[in-house]
């Protein structure tokens, strides 16, 4: 019998969107200090879903605004402020909320 981890994964794999993760991975700092970052580009499969604008996500205590979120395989590493861009659009990563099966991003569009 499979895991429900495995399933996710044939799952995300067969019907997934293609979307590139920008990780930011810091690569020293300038001359005040300041980090300099350094963008790498991972091809990645998602389920993704735009907010129709009514949408709400209540985290403990606290009810959040996102744009869009997407589902992940459990086994990529992706922090807060990393992006997503998926169909030209880009998101940055509000919050990453690890689940039994996979990783749930709560995304905010980027204007370009």
């Amino acid at each position: 019998m499979k895991s429900s981890v495995t399933r996710f994964n044939q799952l995300i794999y067969k019907y997934g969107m293609d979307a590139k993760l920008i990780h930011k991975v810091m690569n020293g700092r300038d001359e005040r200090g300041q980090p300099i970052t350094e963008d790498t580009e991972t091809s990645i499969k998602v389920f993704f879903h735009v907010n129709t604008g009514n949408e709400r996500l209540i985290l403990g205590q606290q009810v959040v605004d996102y744009d869009a979120y997407a589902l992940i395989v459990k086994t990529l590493k992706v922090n807060d402020d990393d992006e997503i861009e998926v169909d030209g659009r880009r998101y940055r990563v509000g919050a990453v909320i690890p689940q039994r099966t996979h990783q749930e991003l709560h995304l905010r569009r980027v204007e370009t």
